[in-house]
This record gives C-alpha cells, structure tokens and sequence, in this order.
C-alpha cells in the first residue's frame, strides 16, 4: 500500500475527491509532488495548489530519500522543494536527477541567500517562504509556457533578488 498522501498508479488511483478525479481525467493535468519536512507547509502547500484547476498533488514527501523514491515512482512534471531536510537536503536531491528527465522544481524556502545556488543546481524556480497564492501562480503559469530557456530570466521571490542578481 502506498504511504499516506501518495497516489497509486492511475489505474489504482484512490479517489480522495471528486474535484481530484476530475483533475485526473484532464489530459493536461500537472502531477505535483511536495517536498518538505514540516507537515504545516505541506498542508499549506497542497492547500494552495489545490486552487490550481489543472494541477493535482500525486503525493507528498517529508525527507530527500523518501523524496528521491517518489520521484522515481510517480514521475511528476511538477515539484515544490524545501532545502533543508533530514536524511538528504533539497540541493542532493536535485543532484541526483539526471538533466534529461528532471521535472520542474520549484525551491520553496526560508533561506533568502540560498536562491542563486538553487537556480544554478537546476532549479527551474526560487519562491521564499511563506509562499502567496500569487507568486505560486504566477510562477507555475511562467513555467507551463514552453519551451523553459534555462538562460532566460528565472522567476524568484522579489525579497531575494538583489541577491539572486
């Protein structure tokens, strides 16, 4: 069984909703995938994306490993990642996927210092905590418009990018 929070494959999907099956029946539903160790900002992570009509969190990851084994396992187009976690941090974990398949990462942080590293570890974008439904919005539809110039300007946080600059 999968663990709490993650959906099965989508022909043993759990239906925690009607809205979530909805979601999942578009074909251009964005697979989201939460990556963080506090339950609080993953609550309120997923509660923001849930206002998204085209993006549904597939699953939710308190640590890197755990993190690591989701991304293999679910494939999602889509992650939000915390930095700094037990077990293996934010910037290891980007590390460890390989340039072809990596799906979009958004950095979700407290670290304000910690953008330009994130963006040139191959993050597609930098949000600092707490996050607002705008900068989240306006960052996943700045992503979802291809193709991502990887030169081009990256979105981050307006508090971190005179440091990011």
């Amino acid at each position: 069984m999968p663990p709490i929070g993650v959906f099965g494959p989508i022909e043993r999907i759990v239906l925690v909703s009607r809205s979530i099956w909805v979601k999942m029946k578009r074909m251009s539903a964005i697979k989201a995938l939460i990556i963080d160790d506090e339950p609080i900002a993953r609550k309120v992570l997923h509660d923001e994306l849930d206002e998204f009509a085209d993006v549904v969190v597939v699953g939710e990851a308190g640590n890197g490993r755990d993190a690591l084994s989701l991304i293999r396992s679910l494939q999602p187009d889509l992650i939000l990642l915390d930095l700094e976690m037990p077990a293996i941090g934010g910037f290891e974990v980007i590390a460890q996927l390989p340039d072809s398949s990596r799906p979009h990462i958004i950095v979700v942080s407290a670290c304000a210092d910690c953008s330009r590293m994130a963006l040139r570890a191959g993050a597609s974008a930098y949000l600092l905590k707490p996050v607002s439904q705008t900068s989240l919005r306006e960052t996943i539809d700045l992503l979802r418009t291809p193709p991502i110039n990887r030169d081009a300007e990256l979105p981050v946080a307006p508090e971190c990018r005179h440091r990011a600059l």
